[in-house]
């Protein structure tokens, strides 16, 4: 099972850009032989069935949504996870990251194409308010 995080390099249905409604975004994904599709409030996050490999599952997500999308960025980039690479992430979180999520925010950032010590310091956390961790892998 693969399940695909769907990610427009300038955000999807953010600051009025990339606009995709997730009802046809999921009856697209659908139409390319994706089950079990399942979309995310307004995010592009999308978690989906499909016996192809995930650099496959990328690839022709990418494809279908600059053919049937009309986008304000022609780079479109997908990442998708397996289950067991999701499952990772979770498993191997901080200690105490989303642990109380009525009091805290709790975010991941997937990186695509730089490491994460490329990324770390382009965050500004806030001291004693907001923490931020390279994640393993």
């Amino acid at each position: 099972m693969i399940i695909a995080y769907v990610i427009l390099l300038r955000g999807i249905n953010v600051g009025g850009k990339n606009k995709i409604a997730m009802t046809e975004l999921k009856r697209r994904l659908e139409e390319q032989g994706f089950e079990n599709v399942t979309t995310y409030i307004q995010s592009g996050n999308v978690i989906l069935k499909s016996d192809l490999d995930a650099p496959t599952v990328a690839h022709k997500i990418e494809t279908m949504l600059t053919e049937k999308f009309t986008l304000d960025s022609a780079l479109i980039r997908v990442l998708a996870l397996t289950r067991q690479q999701l499952q990772a992430v979770v498993d191997n979180r901080p200690d105490g990251f989303g642990d109380e999520p009525e009091t805290y925010h709790s975010d991941v950032i997937f990186l695509m194409g730089i490491d994460a010590a490329q990324a770390m310091p382009v965050f500004n956390p806030r001291e004693g308010v907001d923490k931020v961790w390279p994640g393993d892998g």
